[in-house]
């Protein structure tokens, strides 16, 4: 990511830095929520803010951002002018952006994970091991 953000930086490609920052707040401010949340008794609200973190960070990080950013970056042309190593910057920012693509599906499969594991056991944590 801090690759990612200097690149946009650097490379002045600050439309397509400011999209995603942007679609990781959106999710971030229900996950952090729902984080803070945790250490109080407000089980049902702790639950309500991680579910619907889940949908955000669902349709903002797995469908937005490849459909979105990664699709357009890849096929939109885009008049370069004074950008000569454009093509080679393009497409090392669509690597950087596929690689977090790859996180934030890990990631996921780690929330059902949660989320299962609060099912069976009412305790949501992501641990995996057990206290003696």
């Amino acid at each position: 990511a801090m690759y990612l953000f200097f690149g946009y930086y650097m490379g002045n490609f600050w439309r397509i830095g400011t999209v995603v920052a942007f679609l990781h707040d959106i999710a971030d401010a229900f996950m952090l929520a729902s984080k803070a949340l945790s250490e109080t008794h407000f089980s049902n609200t702790t639950a309500t803010c991680f579910i619907t973190g889940m949908f955000v960070w669902f349709y903002t990080r797995l469908y937005v951002l490849p459909y979105e950013c990664i699709y357009l970056a890849v096929y939109q042309t885009i008049e370069i002018g004074v950008h000569m190593h454009f093509e080679m910057a393009k497409w090392g920012f669509i690597y950087l952006l596929s690689c977090m693509f790859m996180l934030h599906a890990f990631w996921f499969v780690m929330f059902f994970k949660i989320v299962a594991k609060f099912a069976r056991t009412g305790k949501a944590n992501d641990s995996y091991t057990t206290n003696a």
